[in-house]
This record gives structure tokens, C-alpha cells and sequence, in this order.
């Protein structure tokens, strides 16, 4: 598409955004080293939240808590703050310098991480918690927004597929790196400082929250680029009030809203599975929080970033055929999900446990790329902030609100057995992906309708494959 309105096809309606295939916002290697900046503050932002997994049973025995209070902590505690200031946060991304909101924020997640490491009682880790997501939802958003107006089209969907590996890398880096610091710290004396007390466990933590300082400080080095830098003629670079953008997206609910429920309940499994996987082979199977870490952080490391870029992979070969191809390629991984869940099921031992884990840690992963690299080519330059903050706050309401309290919620209640981990797990892996299923099924054919697709062929694409 050239963005021209006389080029537009005759089916496309005239508020439909047309693509950019523009140069980046600048040559060379610049975008991609903020590319990799971004990425690194937004793994570490990841690592911070799951780091926490690998310490469920010391916070129990320290502060004398539940496994039901251990999920709020794990979802609602954070995601309270972080939908709270979420709407916000894409909101002033759209407006605002998104460089310098990102190290405002990013400094304040950094010391609200490093506070959590002294917590002496529960209520004082839920309250940090609660500062960590209200500074944390600017990233996402403000990340989106800069990715899309680093690169063109063409480099799109890798670029917003390296940034979407993060979870992965942080998650990997936060059960390695936390199950070593951990198990070479268990049992240490509590280390007393001016201004707390620092247990054994907590000091991955605070290890965290001093790691995270750099990347974001490296921001600084970076050049905000220009929103329309990009832009070819016939761009539409309008500018969206709240409310405007808001029906702008609920009058396309077959994609924007459909994308969102599908996206949350793949996430669901993304923050509930690393949440109970650690515990369920330590509690079932008898393995110790060192090992398991660095068994299952290696694997969410290397399969997140092997799914993640066999996503776009995936997409370059069905984009020959179907001009629908971002939507198309997420239809996967839900389809994986429900075998690897089928398998769980039936898992006797803790190697086939550990094999379906992998298979459903490859599942989810898979759809993500393709979702945000779809979610930027459907929305508006001057609406990526605030789409960006929409699909995380829903995502997060729905993924990291309720998901880490739905095992818990289902071994206790459904199956009347707290320990019985790996059944309540399989069981919402199975139950999520047949949800997912259905959502991006509804978004595909939205993503068609906001494309202008509706009956065209793979002649409607470019020669680069990417959509007209």
C-alpha cells in the first residue's frame, strides 16, 4: 500500500491507517542498538517479576502466608497499580518524550525493586509490588511506540519480535541467576543495613533491582526519534484524544477487541505456568529451587527465543499465499498449547513433565510477534501508545491479574488437592488454548476488514511480503 488515497484499493475505507514502507527513522546500526537497549530494559523488567516464582516457599515460611495470598502477591498486587496507570502511560506516550519517560519510570521500578528486597512482612512486599507495576506500565507502551517509529515495515515484525523475546530473556535470566544467587545464599545470616534487614532469599532480588539500573541509564544515550520520520505521503499522523481512540478501537472490536481477549488468555498461561511449573517440581518431583532454576531457565531462554523467532519465519512463508499473514501465524500456537496440555495431562514422570512444560512454554511464545507486529500495522501512528497500553492492560487484567491464582484456585478447588500442580496446570493450559483459539479466529478476520483484504489475494502484498 502506498498510503496515496488514489492508489487505495476501492474496497479500503478511507479511516483505514495505511501501511509506511518508508526508510527507517535513521540508517545504519543506531536503531538496532536501541533496539537492544529497549529490549534489555524490558527483560529485566521481566526477570523482576519472575524471580519471585523461584522464592514462593520462602515467602510463605517467612511471612507466614498462603498459597492463595502468594498469587495475589504474584497477580493482583501487581497488576492493581499497573492497569491503574497503564491507560495513562500510552496515553502520555502518544504526547510526550518517550525516551525520558522510560528512565523516570524505569528508575523508580529499579528502587521499588531493590525496596521488595528488604520487605520485613508481607504487607510491605505487596506495597512495593504495587510501585513496581505502577512504573513498569510505561514501558510496554512507550517500547511499541519507539520500535514502530525506529523501523519500517519491512524490519517491523523482527524488530517487534526481538523486543517481544524479553519476557523470555528476563524470565531465563531470573530462574538462572536466581537459582544460583539463591542456592549459593541459602541459609546466610540476614545482612543488616542502615535502612533494613536483607534475608537470604531476598538478596536475588535486590541483585535485580541494581542490574536493571543499567539499561536504563543507557536510555539517555539514545535519540528520540521523530513520529513521522517514517511516514510516506498520505500518512495519517491525527492526533487521538482518549476518548476518541478508544471508540476509534471499539468500533473495530472484531480485530482490536478480539485481539486483546486472545492475546490474555494466551497470557494467562505465559504468567501462570513459569508462576507454578518451579513449585510443581519442587513440591511433586522432590527437585530443590537451584536446580529447577536453571533447568527451566535455560529452557524458557532458549525456547522463547527460538519461538520467538520462528514466529516471523512462519509468517514470511504463508505471506506468499495470505496477505493475512500476521494474524494467520498466531492461529499456531494456541493449536500447541492444547497437545502440550492433552500430554500434561498424562505425564507420568518428571522428564515428560518437563517436555510438555517446554512444549507449552514453546506454544505460547510462538503467537506474540506476529499479535504486536499486527496490532502496529492496524492502528494509527499518533494510536500506537495508547493500542500498546489497551492490549497490556487488558492482557495484564486478564494474564497477570488473574492468571497466577487460577492453579492454585483450581488444585484446591476443582481437584481438592493442593499438590496436584500438574494437573491444575494442564488443565488451564488446555482450557485457555481453546479460548485463544477462538478470539484470534474472531481478530483475523478483523484484521482483514482494518487492512482493506477483505477477498484479495497474496497480489495485494508487495514484493518484500509485506501487506499492502
Amino acid at each position: 500500500m502506498t498510503g496515496a488515497e488514489a492508489t487505495r484499493p476501492p474496497d479500503v475505507r478511507a479511516d483505514i491507517p495505511p501501511d509506511l514502507t518508508g526508510p527507517p527513522a535513521s540508517e545504519g546500526g543506531a536503531p538496532w542498538m536501541a533496539l537492544l537497549v529497549l529490549t534489555m530494559c524490558f527483560a529485566l523488567a521481566f526477570t523482576d517479576r519472575q524471580i519471585l516464582n523461584l522464592v514462593v516457599d520462602h515467602m510463605k515460611r517467612d511471612y507466614l502466608v498462603s498459597d492463595k495470598q502468594i498469587g495475589f502477591l504474584l497477580g493482583p498486587a501487581f497488576t492493581i497499580t499497573y492497569v491503574s496507570v497503564g491507560l495513562f502511560a500510552g496515553f502520555c506516550a502518544d504526547r510526550l518524550n518517550r525516551r525520558n519517560l522510560l528512565v523516570v519510570a524505569g528508575l523508580i521500578w529499579s528502587l521499588a525493586t531493590f525496596a521488595s528486597a528488604l520487605a520485613p512482612n508481607f504487607e510491605t512486599m505487596v506495597a512495593t509490588r504495587m510501585l513496581v507495576g505502577a512504573s513498569e506500565a510505561f514501558l510496554f507502551p512507550s517500547g511499541m511506540s519507539l520500535v514502530a517509529d525506529l523501523f519500517d515495515r519491512r524490519r517491523l515484525p523482527l524488530a517487534t519480535t526481538i523486543f517481544l523475546t524479553a519476557p523470555y530473556i528476563g524470565g531465563g535470566i531470573a530462574l538462572i541467576l536466581g537459582g544460583i544467587v539463591i542456592g549459593q545464599t541459602e541459609g546466610m545470616a540476614p545482612i543488616s543495613l542502615s535502612f533494613g534487614v536483607m534475608r537470604d532469599w531476598q538478596v536475588a532480588i535486590a541483585l535485580v533491582g541494581v542490574l536493571g539500573a543499567i539499561p536504563i541509564l543507557s536510555l539517555l544515550l539514545l535519540r528520540e526519534p521523530g513520529r513521522a520520520e517514517n511516514a510516506v505521503a498520505g500518512e495519517d499522523l491525527k492526533t487521538f484524544g482518549f476518548w476518541e481512540g478508544t471508540i476509534y478501537m471499539f468500533k473495530r472490536w472484531r480485530f482490536f477487541i478480539a485481539l486483546f481477549m486472545a492475546v490474555s488468555f494466551n497470557s494467562v498461561l505465559l504468567n501462570t505456568v513459569p508462576a507454578w511449573a518451579p513449585t510443581m517440581f519442587i513440591r511433586q518431583y522432590g527437585m530443590d529451587a537451584q536446580g529447577i532454576g536453571v533447568i527451566y531457565g535455560t529452557m524458557i531462554l532458549v525456547l522463547g527465543i527460538v519461538a520467538g523467532l520462528a514466529s516471523p519465519a512462519v509468517n514470511s512463508i504463508f505471506a506468499r499465499n495470505h496477505a493475512d499473514a500476521p494474524i494467520r501465524t498466531t492461529l499456531i500456537g494456541p493449536a500447541i498449547l492444547l497437545a502440550a496440555g492433552l500430554g500434561l495431562v498424562l505425564a507420568g514422570s518428571p522428564t515428560l513433565a518437563l517436555v510438555c512444560i517446554a512444549i507449552i512454554t514453546f506454544g505460547y511464545v510462538f503467537p506474540l510477534p506476529m499479535a504486536g507486529t499486527a496490532l502496529q500495522l492496524a492502528s494509527p501512528p499518533r494510536l500506537r501508545g495508547m493500542a500498546s497500553a489497551y492490549y497490556f492492560v487488558i492482557v495484564s487484567v486478564i494474564g497477570v491479574g488473574i492468571g497466577p491464582t487460577l492453579v492454585p484456585f483450581t488444585a484446591d478447588n476443582l481437584l481438592r488437592d493442593a499438590d496436584n500442580l500438574n494437573t491444575a496446570i494442564a488443565i488451564v493450559t488446555i482450557v485457555c488454548a481453546i479460548v485463544c483459539f477462538v478470539f484470534m479466529r474472531v481478530a483475523l478476520g478483523g484484521f482483514r476488514i482494518e487492512r482493506g483484504l477483505a477477498g484479495k489475494t497474496a497480489a495485494s502484498r508487495n514484493e518484500t511480503g509485506v501487506i499492502k
